[in-house]
């Protein structure tokens, strides 16, 4: 099975159908998988800096964020793409439950279809 090492394929998923993509896996320190379930393919994001929005502050965060840490773990099911820039390797997520927002510097995508 070929990796992709490029954000285009999220990004084209997120164009064609973005509520199908969802976080499904955390690993620690760095690592986001995403999962799109209508063409299976699988996305693999790894972060630089997080940024989380509080209120309209935008705040950097050394390492990852609790509030995220706490998503991931609790209710994934509720953390969507909110927005791809491949241009500027951000993705934008936001927890539907908490309604916490969040921005992920990306230094590299990787994709796959299992």
């Amino acid at each position: 099975m070929p990796v992709f090492h490029s954000g285009a394929f999220l990004q084209q998923c997120f164009a064609v159908h973005p509520l199908s993509l969802t976080v499904k896996v955390w690993l620690q320190p760095d690592k986001i998988g995403v999962l799109c379930t209508q063409c299976q393919m699988r996305h693999r994001l790894t972060s630089e800096t997080f940024y989380v929005h509080v209120g309209s502050e935008i705040i950097a965060s050394s390492g990852t964020p609790k509030s995220f840490q706490h998503c991931v773990t609790d209710h994934p099911e509720e953390l969507r793409i909110g927005a791809v820039d491949i241009d500027q390797k951000t993705v934008q997520l936001r927890c539907r439950l908490c309604h916490q927002a969040y921005r992920v510097d990306v230094r590299a995508f990787e994709t796959y279809r299992p």
